[in-house]
């Protein structure tokens, strides 16, 4: 039966990505493969690096115009980018709400939670600030290939790696983004932060829509950038600066500051 835990867990992931991770490795042999207790130990590493990356450049962030040029040093500083190809972005993350300090923040697209954890913790940290996500439990629709895509991700399932002791800054709201964003930016009308994690085809819909209610200096995130030029077209048509980080070869996410 222990066989066949371990078995089950090591085959989910890639044996690679535990052996770059040697405490999430030694973890899954004393939990016997506990899916649970992994994904704990997972976001628990991310917390205290992000805490430890943020210590190290906090100094630097004081001139808020070295931003990019952080978050560029921290991405390219990650080692096994293949294997962990969500680090540096999760870390990042938590680097930029920290050093802007938004009130509100709001992501699309939430899935089991990462993203929206590592922004909670840096929130709780800041003693500040809100975050509005939004997804959609079984989430069926076409990309931009023309590909069908399906997320059977259950209602619970959706944002279930957030601590209880982060979400006391969270509010969840399952829905299509298409109908739950333009009610939420009426609701809230100013925010300081959009975060796109949401299909692809969407981003520059959700870009246009978002750009009036997000506040000056404020920020505006996309993963996936490289799969369109809409984060890209969006950036030159206004005129903002912004920074494509790659978190491997094949995926990359952008940041701009709203001026």
């Amino acid at each position: 039966m222990v066989n066949e835990i371990l078995h089950t867990s090591l085959s989910l992931r890639n044996i690679k990505f535990l052996f770059a991770n040697p405490s999430l490795f030694s973890v899954t042999l004393t939990s016997l493969g506990n899916l649970e207790t992994i994904k704990k130990k997972w976001l628990e590493i991310r917390l205290k690096k992000a805490r430890q990356l943020y210590d190290k450049f906090k100094d630097i962030l004081v001139d808020e115009s070295k931003l990019f040029q952080v978050l560029e040093e921290i991405t390219q500083s990650m080692p096994n980018k293949n294997i962990n190809p969500h680090l540096a972005y999760h870390l990042c993350l938590y680097v930029l709400v920290r050093v802007t300090k938004p009130e509100s923040i709001i992501e699309t697209g939430v899935a089991g939670g990462d993203s929206s954890a590592l922004i909670l913790q840096a929130l709780h940290d800041n003693k500040k600030g809100k975050l509005y996500s939004i997804d959609l439990p079984y989430a069926h629709f076409i990309n931009s290939k023309g590909e069908e895509k399906k997320w059977d991700v259950p209602p619970e399932d959706i944002g279930r790696v957030v601590p209880d002791s982060l979400r006391d800054r969270w509010e969840l709201i399952l829905g299509d983004s298409n109908e739950e964003l333009p009610k939420l930016l009426t609701n809230l009308g100013k925010i300081d932060f959009f975060h796109h994690d949401d299909e692809e085809i969407r981003m520059k819909w959700q870009f246009d829509l978002v750009f009036p209610h997000i506040n000056k200096g404020g920020i505006l995130s996309s993963d996936d950038v490289n799969l369109n030029d809409s984060f890209e077209s969006f950036c030159k048509s206004h005129n903002f600066p912004y920074v494509e980080l790659w978190r491997n070869s094949r995926q990359s996410w952008g940041v701009t500051r709203i001026k």
